[in-house]
């Protein structure tokens, strides 16, 4: 399942939620504060990782028909998505993915791989507001 057709409207979801929890975190009182961990975490981190794994899905589909030699070096060799997915670890540093040829695939790599940077950066957001929560003072 995808969330998000293009990138644009990823980050654009981002940055809304990162400015909510920055407001909340640094603007409001102490009882509603602690919950800007919260709201960032469910608004981001499991919306990304649903929109990874379903441009995982694509991409991985797309590159087997299109790309059968990539795909089949970049193929999970182990349990259930053996053979049907590529391993997620080498979506970031291959230089078999810059070369692919069509269009098609090579925006569903950009897609995938910008999703996948929004969930790893979510997880580590959720992490250091809820170190903010603990640390700061509201401003107000």
């Amino acid at each position: 399942m995808i969330l998000f057709k293009t990138i644009k409207k990823a980050y654009l979801y981002f940055f809304l939620f990162l400015l909510i929890s920055i407001i909340i975190t640094f603007f409001t009182p102490i009882g509603v504060r602690n919950y800007a961990p919260i709201v960032f975490g469910l608004g981001c981190f499991p919306i990304f990782g649903i929109n990874s794994f379903g441009y995982l899905e694509k991409f991985s589909s797309e590159l087997r028909q299109n790309e059968p030699e990539i795909f089949k070096k970049n193929e999970v060799f182990y349990g259930y998505f053996k053979g049907k997915h590529i391993m997620i670890q080498n979506v970031f540093d291959n230089d078999d993915f810059k070369n692919i040829k069509d269009k098609n695939t090579f925006d569903l790599y950009l897609k995938m791989k910008a999703s996948s940077k929004l969930m790893i950066l979510s997880f580590l957001l959720v992490i250091i507001f809820s170190i903010l929560v603990i640390q700061t003072k509201p401003f107000l």
